[in-house]
């Protein structure tokens, strides 16, 4: 059983990361801007937004071409459950599979802890991961 549930983890994890790449590089759009002034305007914005703390060099000079992207990869329960509902799958397909393979990973993660290295553990994370995803299935179907 415990291998069962490992296998169920890998199929989670490959789920879970198709998903998530597959909704940024939908969502996500290349600007057809390029050249030094994109950096030093990346640069620039990462100083307003409070990461100054984590750049050693205060005054920077940005030297290369960068490419500007960007993108909105944020979506809500009420959009993702209409979108299932009205059966726009080019939309949902990859959030669902996402959201499902995070899921999988938490549940089958804890089922294999629990078959396979140590069952005290094991239970508490199923534990915490069967609470996660009940509360989070009850807030989609509040949505």
């Amino acid at each position: 059983m415990g291998w069962v549930a490992l296998g169920l983890f890998v199929a989670s994890v490959v789920s879970a990361v198709t998903g998530l790449v597959w909704t940024l590089v939908r969502s996500g759009e290349k600007t057809p801007r390029t050249g030094p002034d994109v950096g030093e305007e990346m640069v620039a914005s990462m100083m307003r937004d409070g990461l100054e703390d984590n750049i050693v060099v205060q005054k920077t000079a940005f030297k290369g071409d960068a490419a500007a992207v960007h993108g909105e990869a944020e979506f809500s329960f009420s959009e993702i459950k209409a979108a299932v509902l009205e059966g726009r799958w080019g939309f949902a397909l990859p959030i669902v599979l996402a959201l499902g393979g995070a899921f999988g990973v938490l549940v089958f993660g804890a089922l294999s802890v629990f078959f396979l290295l140590n069952k005290v553990v094991g239970g508490l994370f199923l534990a915490a991961a069967l609470y996660a995803v009940v509360r989070t299935a009850l807030a989609f179907r509040k949505a």
